[in-house]
């Protein structure tokens, strides 16, 4: 696929995604939603994954990896992620994580 038809997919000219290409320009996330939908990837392909120091934490285990951010990208992932933004009660959010670690662990198989 050439610049062009990527350009005409998402509704820009082939220079922006040339400007895309070579870091010139700012992609948004809805852009990025429609690049990667016409490449037929996840949009979590096009980020590395984040270490734990990317976010001040030392411990690897707080790593972000690409099935995270594959899950995030996914309407599932998204529907989860906004229910949960609309709790504003630190406590309540703790308490939700915590039941869904101990649900995750009780059901986690290799």
């Amino acid at each position: 696929m050439d610049q062009r038809e990527l350009a005409l997919f998402i509704g820009v000219s082939a220079q922006q995604v040339q400007k895309y290409e070579t870091g010139r320009s700012r992609v948004g996330a809805g852009r990025l939603r429609q690049i990667a939908k016409k490449l037929d990837v996840p949009v979590a392909s096009f980020f590395e994954p984040l270490a734990a120091s990317d976010f001040g934490v030392d411990d690897p285990a707080h790593a972000i990896d690409r099935a995270v951010l594959a899950y995030v990208s996914t309407p599932e992932g998204i529907v989860v992620n906004r229910a949960f933004q609309r709790i504003s009660d630190p406590k309540v959010r703790r308490n939700l994580i915590g039941l869904l670690v101990a649900i995750s662990d009780a059901t986690y198989v290799d």
